[in-house]
């Protein structure tokens, strides 16, 4: 602030002690700067997509595809996508346990017990322990068999992006926006929520979300509850009334 004070107070000294050819000749080279050419392009901001949660009928689709493979086109030219049944398996994982992306490629055989998983978030390091479904430790001890795990191996080794690739092919053959591997724990939290008659401290507690707050922006309604509350609305009878 002081500077800024000091630097005004020297230019109207500099201006005063100026004869008026002087400053006539400074306010045209002023007119005829263009001072913005050496300012930086701004660079906006690209509007953020919103990622939904998967509706069942979509997540078997999807899961379905991924494990038996298909044919597409990208480019004007026929691809195949091969049988992927990792990817499968670990999608499932997601949405059955409503764990972030992040965690889902870390899990080991060691963080599967007879019926409960126990694990440190990566994004939080908060624990993760509760029980779960028979099926999933069934699936998980049978999978790690078929693939020669040990307790102390990941369940599968791949990158996030290379996952959300996979699943951005899958997508789009089935002509579905606005999907991640995100989608899976949203899916997982709008399951949860509806079983619970809308227990929200609840999820936050199985979503290990900070607050309430974060949850509630967290759910969302599906789109089957979003069409049955918007058909329902109904106020035309006023209008008919003044006809």
């Amino acid at each position: 602030m002081e500077n800024n004070v000091l630097y005004t107070e020297n230019l109207i000294n500099l201006l005063r002690n100026l004869n008026e050819d002087e400053i006539e000749k400074l306010l045209k080279e002023i007119k005829s700067k263009d001072f913005t050419e050496n300012l930086a392009p701004v660079k906006r901001k690209k509007a953020s997509k919103s990622t939904r949660p998967l509706e069942k009928k979509e997540f078997e689709q999807i899961i379905k595809l991924i494990s038996q493979g298909f044919e597409y086109e990208a480019n004007n030219k026929k691809r195949k996508f091969r049988s992927n049944p990792p990817l499968a398996f670990i999608l499932t994982l997601q949405a059955t346990l409503g764990l972030r992306i992040s965690d889902v490629i870390e899990l080991k055989v060691s963080h599967f017990m007879k019926d409960k998983i126990e694990l440190y978030e990566k994004k939080t390091n908060k624990l993760q322990y509760k029980k779960i479904a028979k099926n999933i430790s069934d699936m998980v001890f049978n999978y790690a068999l078929e693939q020669g795990l040990k307790k102390s191996d990941k369940l599968i080794n791949v990158k996030i992006r290379n996952i959300q690739q996979q699943l951005k092919i899958v997508t789009t053959y089935l002509g579905l926006n606005n999907i991640s591997t995100h989608s899976f724990r949203k899916m997982y939290a709008v399951h949860v929520y509806e079983e619970t008659q809308g227990d929200i401290e609840l999820l936050k507690e199985l979503l290990n979300h900070s607050s309430i707050a974060v949850t509630q922006k967290y759910i969302r309604v599906n789109q089957d509850k979003i069409d049955e509350v918007s058909e329902s609305i109904d106020f035309t009878y006023a209008f008919k009334n003044i006809i």
